[in-house]
């Protein structure tokens, strides 16, 4: 595994340093090389991805997600303590397991985040507030002069979500 490890390493290194040197989006096109491997899986058909944490809360966080954010329940079982959340198009999933405390832990809130990029993110984060949700950063830009909005809150179990979207331009 070591060998593989220094490999990976050796191929981010030379990867972070082209990236320094990027600065427009034709740079990216032109200059970005073509992966050592190519992508060879090919997705299946009930769901393309998921990511999952533990949270010591189970209840409050099926909630959230369903009746709070809105999100359609993909799977639930209570008794083996699992839920898994998609959007209507069933475009990503997240899923989440009840932390037993010995094998199975709560995920460190500052272990992972959720990130959603959306349309008319003031109107989404007015609607939120309006679901008793407690922004962390209301949305502003990252950067003076930038049009991309980023906000932040949690679930909670303490799992950071971000919204992510452009200003309107009204």
């Amino acid at each position: 595994m070591s060998e593989l490890i220094e490999k990976c390493r050796e191929f981010g290194k030379k990867r972070i340093e082209i990236a320094a040197s990027l600065k427009t989006p034709e740079d990216w096109q032109t200059k970005w090389p073509a992966n050592e491997n190519e992508f060879i899986y090919k997705l299946g058909p009930c769901w393309t991805h998921m990511i999952e944490y533990y949270v010591d809360d189970f209840e409050a966080e099926v909630g959230f997600m369903t009746d709070i954010l809105g999100f359609d329940t993909f799977v639930a079982d209570g008794n083996m303590g699992y839920c898994s959340v998609t959007n209507p198009d069933k475009f990503f999933y997240f899923s989440f397991y009840k932390a037993d405390g010995k094998e199975k832990i709560a995920t460190p809130g500052n272990a992972i985040k959720l990130c959603l990029m959306v349309e008319n993110i003031e109107e989404v984060t007015e609607a939120l507030e309006k679901r008793e949700i407690e922004f962390e950063r209301k949305p502003a830009p990252d950067m003076e002069g930038s049009p991309m909005l980023r906000g932040i809150f949690k679930t909670p179990n303490g799992i950071r979500l971000e919204l992510w979207g452009m200003m309107s331009q009204g």
